[in-house]
């Protein structure tokens, strides 16, 4: 038996690719003043708009496609995350069945069940079946009670999103890029809300350094969510990290059994 596990890690990394993407193209769309076509057609006669809109309503459409396009992005990055994990799992049960451990009927019906449920789930069965840990998993279950929130309520948050007392708390993993000065006295690069605008130089033996950072941030309840699209891409480059952590452990588990892993 040989796997190609490069082939299923793209399965993660091609949905949060289209999510950066996509997000990209309909947030600048958005935020583009010259852009105010919001017609399906000029074709066919169905009309569910008036064509002559006031350009204040128009922005105000454009405000909530803004906030439709990251939760339809959301669905996508977490969504392949989930179809990577479900072959994550498949490559575990066929390393039991190669080694006659567990009945290919067995496999099929365990793989069935695993399918049915949902990302937080996928990772804890992982976890416990492979017998590893997830840096990033509590990261995961906030961004995955985000996404719910955003698909099924369209970001407003109800009661039942609320993790952290009176709040929806959603973390993630950030980077912060910095010059150590021969003071101690650090200079950001990023992110923005860090940088000041004192000139960033590097003087000969300084060094410029990078930190990861757990982020924070909260909403309460009746609040829509909003992210800006720095806080997005963290999210994602997150999202990435954690599918290469869970691949490095499979590739562990799959040299442990002594199963050939493709080479790409």
């Amino acid at each position: 038996m040989v796997l190609n596990i490069e082939a299923i890690k793209q399965i993660s990394f091609t949905g949060i690719r289209r999510a950066y993407a996509f997000m990209g193209l309909g947030i600048n769309a958005a935020n583009n003043e010259s852009f105010n076509d919001y017609n399906l057609s000029t074709i066919t006669k169905y009309v569910f708009l008036p064509t002559d809109f006031p350009i204040d309503e128009v922005n105000k459409i454009k405000i909530e496609f803004k906030d439709w396009i990251i939760s339809n992005g959301f669905q996508e990055f977490l969504g392949s995350f989930e179809v990577f994990l479900d072959n994550i799992h498949f490559v575990y049960l066929n390393v039991l069945t190669s080694k006659k451990e567990l009945t290919k009927e067995k496999a099929t019906e365990q793989h069935k069940r695993f399918k049915m449920k949902g990302v937080i789930k996928k990772l804890m069965a992982l976890e416990k079946k492979l017998t590893f840990n997830s840096k990033f998993f509590g990261h995961i279950k906030t961004i995955n009670i985000v996404r719910n929130c955003l698909i099924h309520r369209r970001g407003i948050v109800e009661k039942k999103y609320l993790n952290d007392n009176s709040y929806l708390k959603l973390t993630w993993v950030g980077m912060e890029v910095y010059i150590q000065k021969y003071d101690n006295s650090k200079i950001y690069v990023f992110p923005p809300n860090k940088c000041s605008k004192e000139e960033k130089k590097v003087e000969k033996g300084e060094q410029i350094k990078i930190h990861f950072k757990n982020r924070v941030k909260r909403f309460s309840l009746g609040e829509l969510i909003k992210l800006n699209t720095i806080e997005i891409s963290e999210i994602l480059m997150m999202m990435s990290d954690a599918t290469n952590e869970i691949v490095a452990q499979i590739i562990e588990y799959l040299k442990k059994n002594e199963i050939k892993i493709q080479k790409t």
